[in-house]
């Protein structure tokens, strides 16, 4: 039940609140009421501003991040270290051509848990063959 929703009388249990046939929301709750056009939610909160929303491309993905998530799944530094560097690697497809703005300072972390732990990294790009090769880092400080 919503916290702001009285209890259940003693002996009865709490019910979820019903949609309406037509959609829409449960009468009696002003608090999920839609916010009127250029007004003020009627909660008296001030209205969110407006985000903006685009499609961003496979250069400025998380590719690194998504390198160190599996790399925090493969890294066991209480093995012992001959086990732990045979047969590791990290498979990643991207929808690019291999261009990649990353972030220097993640870029060398990455790189150095990569060899300590002896994990490979393949890179698999589904986008037209680009005219160099690849993968290119483009660093953001």
């Amino acid at each position: 039940p919503h916290p702001a929703s009285p209890p259940p009388a003693p002996g009865r249990t709490a019910r979820p609140a019903q949609i309406p046939a037509g959609g829409g929301l449960p009468r009696g709750r002003p608090e999920l009421a839609e916010i009127p056009a250029g007004g003020a939610p009627p909660c008296g909160h001030s209205a969110p501003a407006p985000v903006s929303r685009g499609l961003s491309s496979a250069s400025d993905g998380n590719f690194l991040e998504a390198i160190n998530l599996a790399l925090d799944v493969l890294e066991c530094s209480y093995e012992e270290l001959d086990l732990a560097s045979t047969g590791k690697s990290v498979l990643v497809l991207s929808a690019g051509s291999g261009y990649f703005s990353v972030d220097a300072t993640l870029s060398a972390i990455s790189k150095q848990r990569m060899i300590d732990n002896g994990i490979g990294c393949d890179l698999v790009c589904a986008g037209s063959p680009p005219l160099h090769m690849v993968p290119i880092f483009s660093y953001i400080r």
